[in-house]
């Protein structure tokens, strides 16, 4: 016992984790200073209601989400119940950060470049918007960041409990939200590209399997609620068939590949303006820069990166119709952390290009 607590006492004293604990306390305090006292549009409503009588919100029900807000309901002693659940948000956003800063100094970006990055990732509009409000993206972007984090480390150390670790963030962010399911390339595509000989030990997906379902079990609060809760309690997901119904959102099955061909277009162009104003137009044009280094310094995150944003994209403009133009921005945080991390290596790039041409020779003047 008394090894463990120093071992975690070395992990906070370690620079590293001291900085990104520094980062995340002041993402903490502007997402406190911003936090929306009351309910806010949307589904924010819905939320803090089913948070704060155990009930049942929309698919796919955000257990997670629901159980925590209800915690912090009950263990804030001061507020309104809606802020006191709104601060879920803060606090996992501020989390996010410092995972952020931890992923890319696991990736091998300098120490400036990462805090400079997760500074902006800080102050990104849609990161920022919703840490301050009863949304699950925060939530959700959390363990995304995670997986990656867990990930990046794996192919630093390979140790097999950071691959059984991802798993578990895969789960948890299962019942947070679908968009998880984009991770999911980036870990087989990792381990297929690191060390293919993984695939080939059978406790590999024993273990990966149970670290997920003990994530994913949350799930069992849906039946457990929807029993019990009559106030709010969508669809009274009771039996296994509604159950299943309830968790693969059958209900929105309809809005997916509706679009027209034109509509895809328009959906195509109105996400890359997204991307553009997320960090900036000169924040875009240097997390391209960024992503070149990438792939130059690491084909594998490269890859398996590069193909995460390519399915967030290719999944949002498949995705709705065409007044649901108007909420893509929030389902592309996961191709957003994949930005931060560009713009680290983008940083390091352009301090590099500086350096050499502030060593270059200068040719002797005339006399």
């Amino acid at each position: 016992m008394i090894k463990k607590l120093l071992h975690l006492r070395d992990f906070f004293l370690a620079t590293d984790q001291r900085v990104a604990l520094l980062l995340s306390l002041a993402a903490l305090s502007v997402y406190t200073f911003c936090l929306c006292p009351s309910s806010y549009e949307g589904d924010s409503g819905e939320l803090l209601a089913a948070a704060a009588t155990l009930g049942v919100a929309h698919p796919t029900g955000f257990p997670l989400y629901l159980l925590l807000g209800k915690l912090f309901a009950v263990l804030i002693p001061f507020g309104e119940i809606a802020a006191r659940i709104n601060f879920v948000s803060a606090v996992a956003a501020a989390a996010t950060v410092g995972i952020m800063y931890l992923t890319a100094r696991a990736m091998g970006i300098a120490r400036w470049a990462s805090f400079a990055a997760v500074l902006c990732l800080i102050f990104a509009d849609t990161f920022w918007g919703h840490a301050t409000v009863a949304r699950v993206y925060s939530l959700v972007a959390f363990f995304i960041a995670a997986v990656i984090w867990a990930m990046a480390c794996w192919c630093r150390d390979r140790k097999d409990r950071q691959l059984y670790l991802a798993a578990l963030f895969l789960g948890l962010g299962f019942g947070t939200h679908l968009s998880i399911v984009l991770c999911l390339p980036v870990v087989l595509l990792v381990v297929a590209m690191t060390d293919i000989r993984v695939f080939l030990r059978p406790v590999f997906y024993k273990a990966m399997l149970l670290a997920f379902v003990l994530g994913a079990g949350q799930y069992l609060y849906i039946p457990w609620a929807g029993a019990t809760n009559q106030a709010v309690n969508y669809g009274f997901p009771t039996t296994w068939e509604s159950f299943v119904a309830y968790i693969t959102q059958r209900d929105y099955a309809m809005k997916m590949a509706s679009r027209t061909v034109a509509g895809t277009l328009k959906a195509f162009f109105a996400s890359i303006r997204l991307f553009v104003l997320e960090f900036t137009p000169a924040g875009f044009l240097l997390a391209l820069v960024g992503f070149r280094e990438l792939a130059r310094r690491h084909k594998t995150w490269a890859v398996a990166l590069g193909v995460l944003v390519a399915a967030n994209l290719l999944m949002m403009i498949n995705y709705g119709n065409e007044e649901d133009l108007f909420i893509l921005y929030r389902y592309f945080l996961p191709s957003y952390l994949v930005m931060t991390l560009c713009l680290g290596l983008a940083f390091e790039s352009i301090r590099r290009v500086l350096d050499r041409a502030w060593a270059a020779p200068r040719p002797a003047r005339a006399l």
